[in-house]
């Protein structure tokens, strides 16, 4: 796989993060406010790109292949950012006061003076997940994350629930993924989307389902669906173009944005477009339907008969033989 690791940097200085007592607050550190987050959704670990030494004051994330880099704010009323040099996205945090982040094993930590805090990942492929954990029944049930977006960008909820942002010829240039929401049980608590103008407000339902404190749900951004794809030639039988979607792509998959998909990888075919034939894209169509069984990455084969990427699923996506195929042929 052509994937390097994303490594969190520091620039602009190198002042500590200190941690700031909250009234009211009932986590005493970013490791509990961690530990919450790894009992009830320990997955959100993985792919994290901050390290012991990466994050102090305001960093950045060095892209791999592919991908672009995240921004992680210094305090609370700072923004997030994910920037893959054609796009860039800053998103506010949610809650009160203007607390400084406090660094702990995976993440940064935002503690609010609302009965909840804000845990901010950054990730391996450029994205960043927000983790908002929701202590008591007083707590917010609606969490507003300001978009600062470019002149002719706009925001809307899809049909699979996450947030697509669109610049004005109607190209994805970033979103979130479907929202989620877990009680201390794992139990899902109802939870969504809703976009006025600038800002996307998660509502979590916590106060009217019986659930168990605290409550994590999460915002999931990024700009890129896919790392850098790459092709190469098979004797006697025609070239494969290999195809790896990022962690933020790979929970993005609703057949809803499946032409957002099909568009960042044809972008960044550059002069390699004319490979993507017919069968090359309903191959595509057919291993995202397949998906997560298809992963880690997509082989598009050229020779392979232009049939409706439907027709393909019961071989999976490999007329005649059937089987996902392999990196080599």
């Amino acid at each position: 796989m052509r994937r390097a690791l994303l490594r969190v940097v520091a620039i602009g200085g190198t002042a500590a993060l200190v941690a700031v007592a909250v009234p009211g607050a009932s986590f005493a550190s970013p490791a509990s406010a961690e530990d919450i987050i790894l009992k009830i959704a320990p997955e959100v670990r993985s792919g994290a790109a901050l390290t012991t030494e990466g994050l102090v004051g305001r960093a950045l994330g060095m892209p791999a292949e592919g991908v672009g880099q995240a921004a992680v704010p210094r305090t609370r009323t700072g923004q997030v950012k994910v920037n893959n040099g054609s796009h860039s996205i800053s998103l506010g945090l949610p809650g009160r006061g203007d607390g400084v982040g406090v660094k702990g094993k995976f993440g940064v930590t935002f503690p609010n003076d609302d009965k909840s805090s804000t845990t901010v990942v950054p990730k391996e492929d450029g994205s960043v997940q927000i983790l908002t954990t929701v202590e008591t029944a007083s707590s917010p049930t609606e969490f507003v994350y300001p978009l600062d977006l470019a002149a002719g960008q706009k925001a809307s909820v899809n049909a699979g629930g996450g947030v697509d942002i669109v610049d004005k010829a109607g190209k994805l240039v970033g979103g979130m993924t479907p929202p989620w929401a877990k009680d201390a049980t794992g139990r899902a608590v109802p939870t969504k989307y809703v976009v006025h103008g600038k800002s996307v407000t998660q509502i979590v339902e916590h106060t009217s389902t019986k659930v168990i404190y605290p409550v994590v749900a999460d915002p999931w951004l990024g700009v890129d669906l896919y790392y850098q794809p790459w092709w190469y030639t098979v004797s006697g039988k025609g070239y494969k173009v290999n195809v790896q979607p990022t962690t933020w792509g790979g929970a993005n998959t609703h057949p809803s944005i499946w032409w957002a998909h099909r568009d960042e990888v044809y972008t960044k075919m550059g002069a390699n477009k004319w490979r993507w034939t017919t069968t090359i894209q309903e191959q595509f169509y057919c291993h995202m339907a397949g998906f997560p069984a298809s992963l880690p990455e997509y082989n598009l084969e050229s020779w392979r008969p232009a049939w409706n990427w439907s027709a393909m699923v019961p071989f999976n996506c490999n007329y005649p033989e059937g089987g996902w195929g392999s990196v080599w042929g």
